[in-house]
């Protein structure tokens, strides 16, 4: 349980402290469940490029749910992002 949280938030977490392949998964099922995606209303789902994001299971999963997954190319994330450009840096300036 997560205090403070909405009801519905997920809360994932390993040992180590980052992203697996399978709580990417785990991540994938919780936003079909809350966006309603399917094969004919499909979301976009921008990410990184992070490895951890390219299971099989996960690839096949997004496919089958309507979930198309854009990816931003290595080592441009910090500039491409749209909270890092259009928020978190005209704030901190």
């Amino acid at each position: 349980m997560l205090i403070n949280a909405f009801s519905e938030t997920l809360g994932l977490a390993n040992e180590k402290g980052y992203m697996t392949k399978d709580l990417f998964l785990k991540v994938l099922e919780h936003f079909v469940k809350y966006t309603g995606s399917t094969k004919d209303n499909s979301y976009a789902l921008m990410l990184d490029n992070v490895e951890t994001h390219f299971s099989a299971a996960a690839l096949n999963y997004a496919r089958d749910n309507g979930v198309v997954i854009f990816t931003f190319p290595p080592h441009c994330t910090p500039k491409l992002l749209p909270l890092d450009v259009g928020i978190f840096g005209p704030f901190k300036t």
